[in-house]
């Protein structure tokens, strides 16, 4: 059973990006360690197996990668020796908004769009989904539902991202459990573009992350992230679109930025507390008795998360009937469809 507070997937994983890292894009950044590389190496075939089983919405099987410009070929060349990566694609396969680039790599990242998978799991888990606005934890593995009473479970899952905090507090659970919030501030474009998904590098790492998507009236969008909306985290809607600019300018070629609509929207990452606050290697889980605490880290890691914690869960026992008789949550829709907040042209 999966109580959700309000849509399904609200939050970080509807704000993703949706690709399916393989780690390659770490090798250009200052933090980079072989861990970075070793987590993300096997989950390709973890999601070959789920796609296999549902649908998940893939919209390419692979990422296009390229230098920021001619002086980060030196550090392209050097950080590229430590993947599988060789040769880059030839000029005449580049695309034209591309042909600025001085070298352009392919790398085998499929995109996924996260609102189809979410949907796929709804649909597939649907008569176990509660929507639950509020959780009257009785015991950790007790609670009360509004119209079908009390509920006891062997083990309780927590995954609610930012959530996880107050719901082990809600729990009494021992504290000494530290959360961190790494916040980004993300760039939508919409318009007139060609598709495109993939990193961008400097000599600071992932400049930006481009990923291809589209809205209900048929317009094509741009989700930009990547380094811009990690340093971009408390910059004003206003400026961060400024800088978009700038990036788009300076990495594309042939985009007419003034016939496009920009807007930006601000999600934090919720991960177990590292030292200086770095980025996490993997995906993070703590036991507490009959209590898991989980945070993924980002979308690729989900199934090697929920793979690594279904190997340490007993054989259900004593299985009750589907709850029938509560509330269902809804699908959480792109952040782009259900603002309110006004787009912006740069005329």
């Amino acid at each position: 059973m999966l109580l959700e507070r309000d849509s399904l997937g609200q939050g970080q994983t509807i704000n993703s990006q949706g690709i399916i890292h393989s780690g390659i894009k770490y090798a250009f950044s200052e933090t980079f360690t072989p861990k970075d590389q070793l987590a993300l190496k096997d989950t390709s075939k973890l999601w070959e197996n789920i796609e296999r089983q549902i649908h998940i919405g893939v919209r390419t099987r692979s990422c296009l990668l390229w230098p920021y410009a001619e002086n980060t070929i030196n550090t392209t060349i050097a950080a590229l020796a430590a993947t599988s990566l060789r040769s880059p694609v030839s000029r005449r396969l580049i695309p034209p908004h591309l042909k600025q680039a001085p070298a352009v790599y392919q790398i085998q990242e499929p995109v996924i769009t996260p609102y189809e998978f979410i949907h796929s799991l709804y649909c597939l888990h649907y008569d176990n989904l509660i929507h639950c606005p509020f959780i009257n934890f009785l015991s950790p593995t007790e609670i009360e539902l509004p119209r079908t009473g009390i509920i006891k479970s062997q083990i309780t899952i927590l995954a609610a991202g930012r959530g996880n905090q107050d719901l082990r507090d809600a729990m009494g659970l021992p504290g000494g459990i530290k959360m961190q919030l790494r916040p980004l501030h993300m760039v939508v474009a919409r318009g007139d573009l060609p598709e495109l998904y993939g990193h961008c590098i400097s000599r600071k790492g992932v400049e930006t992350t481009i990923t291809t998507t589209g809205d209900p009236s048929g317009r094509t969008i741009w989700q930009i992230g990547g380094r811009i909306a990690e340093v971009g985290a408390n910059r004003s809607k206003q400026d961060q679109i400024k800088e978009a600019v700038k990036l788009l300018f300076l990495i594309t070629h042939g985009i007419d930025v003034k016939k496009l609509e920009f807007s930006t929207y601000k999600v934090n990452r919720a991960e177990v507390q590292t030292r200086l606050l770095k980025k996490p290697t993997s995906f993070s889980y703590i036991r507490n008795d009959n209590v898991i605490t989980a945070w993924p880290t980002k979308l690729a890691l989900v199934p090697a998360l929920a793979e690594t914690i279904i190997k340490t869960l007993p054989p259900p026992q004593n299985l009750g009937d589907p709850v029938n008789h509560e509330e269902r949550p809804a699908v959480a829709q792109p952040i782009w469809e259900t603002w309110t907040q006004e787009w912006t042209t740069t005329n």
